[in-house]
């Protein structure tokens, strides 16, 4: 790929993908390159599977600001409440909206003192308690996936479901971590076997790890989930960098540029409050970087209407069949690009995000883009884009 740097970028679960202007009347040239994979749409969507119902739920502090911002998600139909199902734990029962009541952790304090190595929140018995509830709900064995958010993570669960059909369920289970240094509990994301392994597993991890310490190792939740999967339960564990950008996690798509909710993440942290929540899903909403299974720029936090068809359904409805595609070619439009798509990891995904761009009209995915990590990009063209 020739030209200027890239406007804007979004990442996959490991290679990279830009996209390119067409005027009207424009057609792309073929220039042979080796590794380079390119073709036209309809795009080869049936490779890829929808993807599953979200089970998503937040624990809330009551009498906090994250009341506050729960109810105001729960108001704007966003966030967790955007989720096929969804569940707020607190140790008080407490009306968020019409019919939409918080579930209760009785006797359970909410407040998790500071320390350990890493001077984070200690609050494994806060969400022990509310994966308790998980489990006897039992709601998260009805979808594919569980999400659990914090109420002031600005979090898009569209743009989660455009990722996951690129994560399939193993016999063990399957989670995602967010973060170079491990997981962050802003968004967690399982899979419902990991869920399920997590849940009726977690007490032998605490055996194990309390020997391993010799008492209490002092980790936060995130931490001992994360250990507790890989290092216990043997639950498979992906990467993805499209999940979350914080301020305690610059690497990848996120970096420090997670205050301008401008680049594509799945999920926004910290906004702690209500106007801080809403700038950030305001900008978000503004981003044009296209998700998987779209077929149009919708403002990301608009809820469907009733009747409308969910993403899921939306999503099988755009499955195509590309042309066949060119190998060691790649389109050269007069070396102008707008969007630049990192770490894509196949022709396929490079593919499908043309196909969720009304305007794009040919794509290009290339190997050894001098990236880190995995060094696919993916050029995507279109008229004006």
């Amino acid at each position: 790929g020739t030209g200027r740097a890239p406007a804007s970028a979004a990442a996959g679960p490991g290679g990279d993908c830009a996209l390119r202007r067409l005027d009207e009347a424009e057609e792309v040239h073929r220039i042979p390159e080796t590794g380079a994979v390119s073709g036209s749409l309809p795009c080869s969507m049936h490779l890829l599977r929808p993807p599953g119902a979200l089970y998503c739920f937040a624990v809330m502090v009551p009498g906090s600001v994250e009341e506050d911002l729960l109810a105001m998600q729960c108001h704007e139909q966003v966030s967790i409440f955007a989720c096929d199902h969804f569940s707020v734990f607190s140790n008080q029962v407490v009306w968020l909206g019409p019919g939409i009541r918080t579930s209760l952790l009785e006797d359970q304090s909410l407040r998790a003192i500071r320390g350990g190595e890493f001077k984070t929140a200690l609050n494994l018995d806060i969400f022990l308690a509310a994966w308790a509830k998980v489990l006897q709900q039992g709601s998260f064995a009805s979808c594919e996936w569980t999400v659990k958010a914090d109420p002031d993570t600005v979090f898009f669960p569209e743009r989660l479901r455009a990722l996951l059909p690129h994560y399939q369920e193993s016999a063990d289970g399957v989670y995602l971590n967010n973060c170079a240094f491990g997981l962050h509990g802003p968004l967690e994301v399982f899979s419902r076997k990991a869920a399920l392994a997590w849940t009726q597993g977690h007490g032998l991890c605490e055996r194990h790890f309390r020997h391993l310490c010799s008492g209490d190792c002092e980790w936060g939740e995130d931490m001992f989930i994360d250990q507790c999967l890989t290092r216990v339960l043997n639950v498979s564990r992906f990467s993805d960098w499209n999940l979350l950008s914080e301020s305690n996690c610059h690497v990848g798509a996120g970096g420090s540029r997670w205050r301008t909710c401008t680049n594509g993440s799945v999920a926004f942290h910290p906004f702690k409050s209500p106007d801080a929540y809403r700038s950030c899903l305001s900008a978000a909403s503004q981003d044009t970087v296209p998700y998987l299974g779209t077929s149009d720029h919708v403002d990301s936090h608009k809820a469907l209407l009733p009747g409308a068809p969910s993403d899921a359904e939306r999503f099988g409805q755009r499955i195509r069949r590309c042309p066949p595609p060119m190998q060691d070619t790649d389109l050269d439009p007069y070396g102008r690009s707008n969007y630049s798509l990192d770490h894509i990891p196949d022709p396929e995904m490079c593919c499908a995000f043309c196909h969720g761009i009304p305007r794009c009209r040919a794509w290009v995915w290339k190997k050894d883009e001098d990236l880190d990590g995995c060094p696919y990009r993916c050029w995507v063209q279109g008229l004006g884009l």
